[in-house]
């Protein structure tokens, strides 16, 4: 008989689930007093009721609610009784007051072509001045959006991937050594991997890299981001154990040029990654128990850092030149006439030394005449730090000459360690956990019976000390939290074992 009741609940709980795989709709699963944790586990490791959907091959506008505009694609290969790839798009130009128009960023843009030839859904979110990639509120945006996604279609959680141009590419970066536990694989393009770390203040460390995958790509012309700079920081990333892999196009500068060679290098690597949440090793690090403390199954959920630092808990950095041909200032796209109008100036850049102000327009460089940006940037290849330059701009009516000198090369550190922190070092096999901690206070493990046996003991040794040896069952709350936190059927944790670290 309590079979037969079960079987109808699991009929009503589908049912509940194919309308909507809401908050409400789990709460609701959860409450089922006929159900026990793992039979909900199982039927969420087991759901792909998605309904289907009847546009597919275009880009479809959406936003969240605060009206902050997104966008994604569904490709006409999405099948919806199969779980698909997902492959989240960062636009560069981040740190603009307005948007970029979504319709018209996104047509015919290539990302589209390659989703369309690797056979993946495209999430494709819309940065706004206060919105950066690397920044709370862009961080929210991109995992809201990638919540919906997963509520509306049949993602598979262990094939999502993030990829982007410029800073893109190095928000991409930020996700990585920040916040990888939703993502299989990073592809940065034309990025930097400290520009995170330099924008926020915010200590960042490339150590953690070697939780995921990175192919990385960058150009030799590229006047941000040149090739013989990034290379210096992939050596040092390598040298601190990140999974990378780096990929340079002679002949480009800071644009994505290379597409067409490159589109189906990225396609045919991304079908050999696969996240893998419950990987054995991990290492990881972080400024605060409060965010960015925690990769898969490992947590820090305190530190401590006053405690005397462990050897192998290193700093990793190199010195860059910061030898760019800059003035410091951003322009109207949106200006028609000829020259470039001036939108912003930066502070404490040449342009602001050289007395350039928001709204002129600059006519000539050098008292050579340029009318767009492009001529402008053709002009700059021709000079070196230390060089004297000169800016005819046109203001109220009137022209002005500005003059000026590009600053000398100066080098700095490509990372800051002036902020405290802690590590953690953690591997399993079987039911041992082993713990090696670093200034931390209290450490946690999350557990899933894909990675241990739930029917013996769980081990755990911290810091060479056994703390815990006992069956663990399902927890209930802590599966409640995780799937309506993640919308995550992969990666669906059962338990938390939370432990003090001794002194």
């Amino acid at each position: 008989m309590r079979r037969i009741i079960y079987v109808i609940v699991v009929l009503v709980m589908f049912a509940v689930m194919q309308a909507d795989l809401g908050e409400q709709a789990i709460i609701q699963i959860f409450d089922d007093e006929l159900l026990s944790a793992e039979d909900i586990y199982q039927q969420f490791m087991m759901f792909d009721d998605y309904q289907d959907v009847s546009e597919k091959g275009i880009v479809k506008l959406d936003s969240l609610a605060d009206g902050s505009p997104w966008c994604y694609y569904v490709p006409d290969s999405y099948n919806v009784d199969k779980p698909n790839g997902l492959i989240i798009w960062l636009h560069g130009g981040v740190g603009r007051e307005d948007y970029f128009d979504p319709e018209e960023y996104w047509v015919d843009h290539s990302i589209l072509e390659f989703a369309k030839e690797a056979d993946l859904l495209v999430l494709m979110p819309m940065s706004r001045g206060d919105c950066m990639w690397w920044e709370s509120a862009g961080e929210k945006h991109v995992f809201d959006e990638l919540l919906i996604m997963k509520e509306r279609f049949n993602i598979d959680d262990d094939r999502v991937y993030m990829t982007g141009f410029s800073d893109g590419g190095s928000g991409s970066y930020h996700f990585g050594y920040r916040l990888p536990n939703e993502f299989a694989a990073f592809y940065p393009l034309n990025g930097m991997i400290s520009v995170p770390a330099h924008v926020t203040g915010k200590t960042c460390f490339i150590r953690n890299l070697q939780n995921r995958y990175l192919r990385v790509v960058n150009t030799d012309q590229d006047g941000l981001y040149p090739a013989v700079s990034t290379r210096l920081t992939m050596d040092l990333a390598l040298d601190a154990g990140a999974d990378i892999s780096y990929r340079e196009y002679w002949g480009y500068g800071h644009d994505w040029g290379y597409f067409d060679e490159d589109l189906p290098l990225m396609a045919k690597d991304m079908q050999k990654r696969a996240r893998d949440s419950f990987q054995s090793h991990i290492y990881w690090e972080c400024i605060s128990s409060e965010e960015y403390n925690r990769c898969d199954w490992l947590e820090i959920t305190a530190l401590d850092t006053l405690a005397e630092k462990q050897d192998w808990q290193q700093e990793y950095n190199v010195q860059l030149p910061d030898d760019r041909i800059s003035f410091g200032f951003y322009h109207d796209s949106e200006f028609k006439g000829d020259g470039i109008m001036v939108n912003k100036v930066i502070e404490s850049s040449l342009a602001a030394e050289m007395g350039l102000t928001d709204n002129d327009i600059i006519i000539a460089m050098d008292e050579v005449t340029i009318t767009n940006i492009d001529e402008m940037e053709e002009l700059k290849t021709e000079k070196q730090r230390g060089d004297e330059v000169s800016l005819t701009v046109y203001r109220e009516g009137e022209t002005s000459l500005l003059k000026g000198e590009f600053p000398e090369i100066v080098y700095y550190d490509a990372f800051f360690y002036d902020q405290s922190s802690g590590a953690v070092k953690g591997k399993y096999h079987g039911n041992i956990f082993e713990v090696q901690t670093s200034r931390v206070k209290t450490v946690a493990i999350y557990l899933n019976p894909e990675m241990v046996n739930l029917k013996i003991p769980v081990k755990v040794i911290i810091n060479g000390k056994e703390v815990f040896n006992e069956i663990v069952g399902y927890d209930q709350e802590i599966m409640k939290e995780n799937i309506i936190k993640n919308k995550d059927r992969k990666a669906l944790w059962v338990n938390k074992l939370e432990f003090d670290v001794e002194k």
